[in-house]
């Protein structure tokens, strides 16, 4: 990295002061000896502090135009680590991002030294500045700086003025311009020890914010906070149970808006004027429709249908926009409607491939902007190296055409919402496909730069913020997950086993010698595991820079099959049982939910690599991919009779689309069957060992159970009777008598953030 062509700067993070020109970094004002590559490394991370920095770009800024090995990079990370973390700090300064780099997570203050403003002026003020990374403005503060004045009257322009009055001095130049330099020094130091004073007067946005619960029940989701501030609109009660109910936030006292019935909201917002509530509900067989109820109660009516996300109003409220998903024709649309008659329009349209919608997300959808010229919306695409990404879209109202807002990149995207000056908008979205944790992030408008302004282990749910700008409400989530294990037809007894708290959330599978096959976060990232059925001997079998999960294990129990994201793409891969002989067996890029043919022979998978998911088999020993579906499919898992295929299907019924579960010939066609299993925790659907029938998980009010669906399209029927908690994943031994289970509970309440300005 050449610097000599920068303007000298220091930056100023925790204890430390890098400086450009000296090419030091100082701990407490005591030199830290780095190698050349080290600082050149730190100095690129510190100058895009807050961002994600790719490896390959970090890679060509530290070694230009000199082909190193990745492993290059991580050493030298490790290294700063152990350099800035004395006591183990230093993974609060670098973060590893899988597959994409790694960022530069503290606070860093930039002070810029421009001694010829000082000179000239000969003022007694000293002017720092610091340039804000999230408005590239540049912010000017006056601190007194006594020494700043001697150094104006020790020039040679001030020494000239003075000879014209007292004489020559010319003789005494050498020993004045010597002692400026000294103070000059002087100063540059006592600027330096400032640096507190100047920190504590230059605070970022939402830097000082301060989170308090609004609700406490922990089956909250769904909250917006009126353009007042003055009322909280919020969804409690799981799923099957879901009320709307309007809390005062001044009493905390909630009225019920909206009773419970069979039907889930999936979107609330308020309008502009605070006078009425629109939400949208899934209708069993119809899609979403959008609602329209006074704010604090009355006569809802239906504006809208087939409604996807949350609904948006333009500044003067007689619009709205909103997505409208359609499989069938391949294509999702970003739509906008009028308020007084309904009368629509398709504003643009992506082919499904690049979707809007993001159905993981509880809450999401476009944003109208405060001047009414764009819209903000999340689109999903995929890299050159086929993996799926979502980036902030703007769409320009007049003429329907649009632009990158940002070149940040998340794997999910929800709920987006425009800060009311227009400056920036606030998102929340999650960077990591596993344990995908949404974070609030701020992006910057027009600029685009984004910073993320939480940085937790809890999962943050859509966002709305007052018309003041004082307050912000999202909902907030936990999830917490154990290994379990019982006797099929007596699991009221099952068995938690010794696990950390996210254990299996990842994917759960069982051995053919009765041994459990999990993912875990003990070490940090999701790694894969083994242990025996009562929890002891257990052995982590991955280790890689990126998320190790959704493993499956052959029949003849020699193989862990598995997704990967260690290079960079999700791909599949085969290790032995004991996790010897890692072998990546695809390369198409965002390929997921591998399942073994009981023969050993085949693992079927599904991938997006034609711009839509559809099921693909690859030999387990290696081999070319071919396609069983040209059609939308996904979440495969193998019969175990090794002729059919159960897998997520979109189909149309009588104007309508459903997601369903299809069974499909491995050979490939049409489906053959298809079951309109209700809405639940993302599917989940296993094969009985008799081939006669499926069974699937289906989660109301927070409590999931396992129930079974004959092939003959009789009635389906429970298989468990839990009282509590949420399955996330499960699996039955092959020989149907044991059942395993990643179980535990997710908890989520409404709360509010002020002072994040």
């Amino acid at each position: 990295m050449n610097n000599s062509e920068q303007k000298p700067r220091v930056y100023e993070f925790g204890p430390f002061l890098l400086d450009t020109s000296e090419r030091v970094l100082l701990r407490d004002g005591k030199p830290v000896m780095l190698p050349p590559k080290l600082f050149d490394t730190l100095l690129a991370l510190v100058e895009q502090s807050g961002h994600i920095v790719d490896k390959d770009a970090l890679m060509q800024s530290v070694w230009p135009d000199t082909f190193v090995e990745e492993s290059n990079l991580s050493s030298n990370v490790s290294q700063l680590r152990k350099v800035l973390g004395e006591g183990g700090e230093g993974a609060a300064y670098i973060e590893t991002i899988p597959r994409r780099g790694y960022r530069f997570t503290a606070e860093v203050a930039e002070l810029i030294d421009d001694a010829d403003l000082i000179v000239h002026r000969r003022t007694r003020t000293r002017v720092v500045s610091r340039i804000d990374e999230d408005t590239d403005k540049v912010i000017e503060r006056q601190l007194p700086a006594t020494p700043i004045d001697a150094i104006a009257i020790a020039t040679p322009e001030a020494l000239q003025t003075r000879e014209s009055v007292f004489g020559p001095t010319r003789k005494f130049w050498p020993l004045m311009i010597a002692a400026s330099v000294l103070v000059f020094a002087a100063a540059i130091f006592a600027t330096l020890l400032i640096r507190r004073t100047m920190k504590s007067s230059t605070i970022q946005p939402f830097a000082q914010m301060k989170i308090s619960p609004v609700t406490g029940s922990g089956v909250a989701s769904r909250a917006v906070i009126s353009p007042d501030g003055q009322y909280i609109a919020h969804v409690t009660g799981g799923t099957g149970h879901e009320s709307l109910q309007l809390r005062h936030a001044a009493t905390g006292t909630d009225q019920e808006i909206v009773p419970a019935d069979k039907d889930n909201f999936s979107a609330v917002t308020f309008s502009h004027d605070g006078k009425f509530t629109y939400y949208v509900k899934y209708i069993e067989k119809g899609g979403g429709v959008l609602f329209e109820i006074p704010a604090l109660g009355g006569t809802a009516r239906a504006i809208a249908k087939d409604v996807d996300g949350c609904a948006s109003f333009s500044p003067n409220g007689k619009q709205f926009a909103f997505i409208r998903g359609r499989p069938i024709e391949g294509e999702d649309a970003l739509m906008i409607a009028r308020t007084d008659d309904g009368g629509e329009r398709k504003l643009l349209s992506h082919r499904l491939g690049e979707t809007f919608a993001d159905a993981s997300v509880q809450a999401w959808g476009p944003a109208w902007s405060p001047d009414g010229s764009v819209i903000a919306f999340a689109l999903r695409t995929t890299d050159d190296k086929g993996t799926d990404y979502r980036r902030i879209m703007l769409a320009h109202v007049a003429d329907g055409t649009e632009t990158a807002l940002t070149s940040e990149k998340w794997f999910s995207v929800g709920q987006i919402t425009w800060l009311p000056d227009g400056s920036g908008l606030i998102v929340a979205a999650a960077e990591q496909q596993q344990n995908a944790l949404h974070q609030l992030w701020y992006v910057t408008y027009p600029g685009g730069a984004a910073r993320r302004i939480t940085n937790d282990l809890n999962n943050y749910d859509g966002v709305s913020i007052s018309t003041d700008a004082t307050m912000l409400v999202t909902v907030q989530s936990e999830r917490r997950a154990n290994i379990w294990v019982s006797d099929a037809g007596d699991e009221a007894h099952a068995s938690q086993l010794p696990s950390d708290k996210n254990d299996g959330v990842g994917g759960v599978a069982w051995t053919p010698d009765a041994r459990v096959v999990y993912t875990s976060t003990k070490n940090g990232n999701i790694d894969i595991w083994i242990m025996n059925a009562n929890g002891g001997n257990r052995k982590q079998l991955t280790n890689s820079d990126g998320a190790d999960f959704r493993p499956t294990v052959s029949a003849d129990g020699r193989y862990i099959v598995f997704i990967s994201e260690r290079t960079g793409t999700l791909n599949v891969w085969r290790m032995d049982i004991d996790g010897g002989n890692p072998r990546q067996l695809t390369n198409q890029g965002a390929d997921y939910s591998p399942t073994c043919s009981p023969d050993n022979q085949w693992v079927i998978y599904s991938s997006n690599v034609t711009g839509h998911r559809q099921l693909y088999k690859v030999p387990i020993d290696g081999g070319l991919p071919v396609a069983i579906t040209d059609y939308a499919a996904g979440l495969p898992v193998v019969s175990p009779d090794a002729k059919f295929v159960a897998c997520s299907y979109v189909a149309e019924r009588d104007g309508t689309r459903r997601y369903t579960t299809a069974v499909v010939p491995i050979s490939g066609g049409l489906p053959v069957k298809l079951f309109d299993f209700p809405r639940s925790f993302e599917q989940v659907v296993r094969w009985t060992p008799d081939n006669r029938a499926l069974t699937y998980l289906l989660t109301r009010g927070g409590v999931s159970n396992i129930w079974r669906q004959p092939l003959d399209g009789g009635e389906a029927k429970p298989v468990t009777d839990f009282k509590t908690e949420t399955v996330f994943r499960y699996d039955w031994s092959r020989d149907g008598k044991k059942l395993l289970m990643a179980r535990g509970t997710v908890t989520s309440d409404v709360v509010l953030i002020r002072d994040f300005r």
